[in-house]
């Protein structure tokens, strides 16, 4: 049996903010250990996060907390918990960054533990199979073709759309590696033919002793 845990709670304590001297009275009556009643401390501590000390520190905002904390576990003065952060998925990310907090009830403050692990919140994009689609370019600038993707100057020089071919639809890191990937493929196989590429440019220039 959990000993009950009782702090020393003030009916008009001084420079307390009402929002954390609820918190604080309803935790004094709670057993020391794992919370049952998750929902009710998240709407309690959301209520007086910013009342903390460290609370807003990488983005943490009260509402956050809402429906999204695990692991809550009372050890008289300190509340710990877990949390997902979905920060990561605005820029694209399928995985979430679990963080462990504590507060201190006692003195007001709240710490970031740091990462504690990953989560995976929406399944990962799956590899794009860059060389077929440099070859079919490929061909089509072999034979002179008109494609959305080509913009030819005088049927000597080509620019590559990029843009077209590889959009930016999924993160960035996993955009740019693809781009990557990509135009190593096409460089190795309009090299074969003799089109080299304009400096760093996306631009391949026909070799001069071929017929446009």
């Amino acid at each position: 049996m959990h000993r009950r845990p009782q702090l020393p709670i003030d009916r008009d304590p001084p420079n307390v903010p009402d929002n954390l001297q609820f918190l604080r009275h309803y935790l004094s009556n709670l057993d020391s250990g794992v919370v049952i009643d998750v929902h009710k401390v998240e709407e309690m501590l959301a209520k007086c996060w910013r009342e903390l000390s460290g609370g807003t520190e990488g983005g943490m905002d009260g509402y956050k907390l809402l429906k999204r904390m695990e692991n809550v576990n009372w050890q008289p003065p300190r509340l710990s918990f877990k949390i997902v952060r979905h920060g990561g998925t605005v820029l694209g990310s399928s995985r979430g960054e679990i963080q462990a907090w504590t507060v201190d009830i006692e003195s007001g403050e709240a710490i970031c533990d740091g990462t504690v692990g990953h989560r995976q919140l929406r399944p990962m994009n799956k590899p794009l199979k860059v060389e077929p689609i440099a070859k079919e370019i490929t061909a089509a600038i072999l034979n002179g073709q008109e494609d959305p993707r080509l913009r030819w100057k005088n049927k000597a020089e080509v620019r590559v759309l990029i843009g077209e071919i590889i959009p930016a639809d999924a993160p960035k890191q996993t955009v740019v590696a693809r781009r990557k990937r990509f135009w190593k493929a096409l460089e190795e196989q309009l090299a074969q033919s003799g089109w080299k590429r304009l400096s760093k440019k996306p631009v391949w220039r026909r070799p001069a002793d071929s017929a446009p």
